[in-house]
């Protein structure tokens, strides 16, 4: 898939117009579908690679695609990469969603960052975005993997006050 996509991408100006060597032009859609099988691998390094080619090529990455780019981070372990893209979006004019927020959480889960979590889960309602189970397991489990009981028990108790049902994974 990654080589597929690499070559529907231009690397030269003399195949003209944003036609790649395979004679069909890349879009966001193949490279997000792309990065979605580099998270499925487990391969950051090579979502960001794509996502990095993609800029070059003036494809417009989406919030969808960031999304992906995070989750491959996010599986790869790489938290830190995972909270750089996170911090990109707005620069590239996009807003983050809900599951921006979840992927980004996941992956502090990772590095053990619970009170980056923690911002990430209060800075998620100051956006007037609205945590989900997901987003609360995530952070709980940042909070448990770092040994910070008071605050996971605290999100658990968040979670029940906005009437969402813990699952099998809380």
């Amino acid at each position: 898939a990654v080589s597929l996509l690499q070559d529907m991408m231009p690397f030269s100006a003399d195949r003209g117009r944003g036609i790649g060597a395979c004679g069909v032009q890349a879009d966001i859609v193949a490279l997000t579908a792309t990065i979605g099988v580099c998270e499925r691998a487990k391969q950051g390094a090579c979502a960001l690679q794509l996502l990095k080619q993609a800029r070059l090529h003036a494809l417009r990455p989406s919030t969808v695609t960031y999304n992906a780019t995070i989750s491959a981070c996010e599986k790869a372990e790489q938290w830190s990469s995972a909270v750089l893209l996170f911090g990109n979006l707005h620069e590239h004019g996009l807003q983050p969603d809900v599951i921006t927020y979840n992927a980004t959480i996941s992956a502090c889960r990772h590095g053990q960052q619970w009170a980056l979590a923690t911002i990430l889960l209060t800075d998620m309602r100051l956006r007037r975005l609205q945590p989900d189970v997901i987003t609360y397991n995530a952070t709980i489990s940042a909070c448990a993997r770092s040994l910070q009981w008071d605050r996971a028990l605290a999100c658990f108790e968040e979670m029940q006050d906005h009437e969402l049902q813990p699952g099998v994974i809380t």
